[in-house]
């Protein structure tokens, strides 16, 4: 985690990480040197009946569960339910076309 770290502060960038949980529960898998090193930590859980039966939605509750910044100060919650999945019925096909150096225009 150090190297990552490291490499974020000489590029003055925020790295991203995405992690997969332990089955039946919201804890992160791996070791705890990989929270601990992080400053912020995001959840998504699925939204659940009061059986505890996950409902059929695209809604999803995020949960702030590491705040080393009082990001939950300034956006007043640390659990908020949002729709990570939106239902697209009527989408048009994109055409992108590429750049010199082989990427999308719209990179």
């Amino acid at each position: 985690m150090q190297l990552f770290t490291d490499w974020a502060n000489k590029e003055n960038k925020t790295i991203i990480f995405i992690h997969h949980s332990t089955k039946n529960t919201t804890q992160c898998r791996g070791a705890s040197a990989f929270v601990d090193a992080v400053r912020t930590v995001y959840e998504l859980d699925m939204i659940k009946d009061s059986e505890g039966k996950p409902v059929d939605s695209n809604m999803r509750i995020v949960k702030l569960t590491k705040d080393n910044y009082g990001i939950g100060n300034i956006l007043g919650s640390h659990s908020v339910k949002r729709e990570l999945f939106p239902l697209k019925i009527n989408y048009e096909e994109t055409t992108f076309t590429e750049t010199s150096f082989g990427m999308h225009n719209d990179f």
